[in-house]
């Protein structure tokens, strides 16, 4: 019961890649998924059991960049293009936080398969990064302190 909303890149399947092209902003597409990529999926989750895939399309310009996103959200009525914008770009500190993580300490797998272990996982990683940040930070402060004094 979980719904995605990410960023779509281009060079993917020919119907997202149409849109993209297209001055189409909401479209509801079908993917077929090949067998390679329906195995891929099976093989890390027994109940998926289709092997097309709906998907909600959405374009939308912020300045000069285009932006186009995929999602399973598919009513307009409650999802409208704007909303799933402004749902978009609150996950940037998320997905910040998690670029900072992968750099700082290597987290692209957890060594919990349980959601309780990996959110301990991430919640140990996020105490050594904001420590790590404290003591930077203090080391910055005494160093311009030190620079003061001279």
């Amino acid at each position: 019961e979980i719904h995605p909303i990410f960023r779509m890149p281009i060079q993917t399947y020919t119907v997202i890649s149409d849109f993209m092209r297209s001055d189409k902003t909401d479209e509801i597409v079908e993917i077929a998924l090949t067998r390679e990529r329906y195995a891929k999926i099976r093989a890390k989750d027994r109940g998926v059991d289709t092997q097309k895939l709906t998907l909600r399309l959405v374009k939308y310009q912020i300045g000069d960049k285009a932006y186009t996103l995929g999602t399973t959200l598919l009513d307009r009525d409650i999802y409208p293009v704007s909303e799933l914008s402004k749902r978009y770009h609150e996950r940037w500190g998320i997905e910040e936080l998690y670029k900072v993580l992968i750099e700082f300490d290597n987290v692209q797998g957890f060594h919990s398969k349980s959601e309780w272990g990996v959110k301990q996982e991430l919640y140990a990683h996020i105490v050594i990064i904001t420590l790590s940040r404290i003591f930077a930070s203090q080391i910055e402060h005494d160093r311009k302190l030190d620079t003061a004094k001279q």
